[in-house]
């Protein structure tokens, strides 16, 4: 059943992502996953779904070139039976990999599994949140929020976060600091940060709290950090959001490790604040960092690498260095194309930034 297998793999795809290396059973990176990230970022032709269920599907028929269709498939709105082999994984895992599968299937305008993928990470959540609270919790939604966020996929992140607002309003009390983060989120998803309710002193509370009660080597204790110096950083409060980033990047490698997503996402804004104080140097040392690590986690084409290219590329570009420029700015062009589509917006406006570096060097 496509369903069941696409929600299996993206649930060994998603573990890593939230679990720190120690105890993930899943390799930080293999080329293999390439193809989900594709189904995730990419326009959602037929021709790439249909690869898909060809090469990824148990129950493809060869003999007809189609996919076979399970009529026993569960789309009454309860969560679906899944593989033996992906029992074992955490709620944390299950939710992203489900919210993972809902942008999938509304990139395909399929309405009934995109639902019934909402359904079930909703379900999924609720168990994050009850009885007892997940310690992934946080590091699951930031990344999430994160992944979804970061090409094009607005729409679908805004659904998505809204969704598990709602479980967290159901089910949490007014004023409850995992409440209120969330509807931040929402906040974040929707592009619109500034001049609202919650602002970095209403995130500093939040994290005092984790802190108050879990320690601040506790994984919510550092991920509501993160949040908190990004918050920082939309208020244009550059010194104080490097403190703080710093401070969550130390805490990050020590207890989750240096190529979690957690810890790299603490470099990438950490990089930002240093370059808006007009740190150049100190921003790309920074960002290499995290390349690397990205590189170790995702791999080279997955689109938070591609935008950390980039954005090493204007670095370089602010400091002279245009050959440097040119060969990451065709490194991300490549990989675009390859990863999101040649039409994809962001493939479009990468290629008109290299056009544009190119007609300046005298080479278009």
């Amino acid at each position: 059943m496509v369903y069941h297998r696409l929600v299996s793999e993206l649930e060994n795809l998603a573990q890593p992502l939230v679990c720190p290396s120690s105890e993930s059973s899943e390799p930080l990176y293999s080329g293999d996953r390439d193809r989900s990230w594709a189904l995730l970022f990419s326009d959602s032709s037929l021709e790439r779904w249909s690869e898909y269920e060809k090469i990824g599907c148990p129950t493809y028929s060869k003999s007809t070139s189609e996919p076979i269709q399970d009529s026993t498939l569960n789309l009454s709105g309860n969560p679906i039976p899944l593989p033996t082999g992906s029992r074992d994984h955490e709620p944390s895992t299950k939710w992203m990999a489900r919210c993972f599968a809902a942008s999938i299937y509304l990139r395909r305008d399929d309405q009934t599994l995109s639902q019934q993928s909402l359904a079930d990470a909703d379900a999924e959540f609720e168990k994050m949140l009850t009885p007892q609270q997940d310690p992934k919790v946080l590091l699951a939604l930031n990344q999430t929020l994160q992944i979804l966020h970061m090409h094009d996929q607005g729409d679908i992140t805004r659904g998505i976060m809204q969704s598990a607002y709602l479980v967290a309003e159901r089910l949490l009390e007014p004023g409850h600091p995992l409440r209120t983060i969330v509807r931040w989120m929402v906040y974040v998803a929707n592009g619109q940060m500034r001049n609202h309710d919650i602002t970095s002193e209403t995130l500093a509370g939040v994290h005092e709290h984790f802190v108050q009660h879990y320690g601040d080597k506790d994984a919510q204790s550092i991920a509501s950090k993160y949040c908190y110096g990004f918050m920082l950083n939309v208020e244009s409060r550059y010194q104080e959001a490097e403190q703080v980033l710093r401070e969550v990047y130390k805490n990050s490698v020590t207890v989750l490790g240096p190529k979690h997503l957690q810890s790299i996402s603490a470099s990438t804004n950490l990089h930002r604040a240093l370059e808006r104080q007009g740190r150049i140097e100190d921003a790309i040392l920074v960002l290499r960092g995290a390349i690397r690590y990205l590189k170790d986690t995702l791999g080279d084409n997955h689109p938070r690498t591609l935008e950390s290219l980039r954005l090493l590329g204007g670095l370089c570009q602010k400091q002279g260095h245009l050959d440097q420029t040119e060969e990451l700015f065709w490194q991300v062009l490549k990989g675009r194309a390859e990863m999101l589509g040649p039409d994809h917006p962001f493939t479009l406006g990468m290629r008109s930034d290299l056009e544009e570096l190119l007609k300046g060097r005298g080479k278009w």
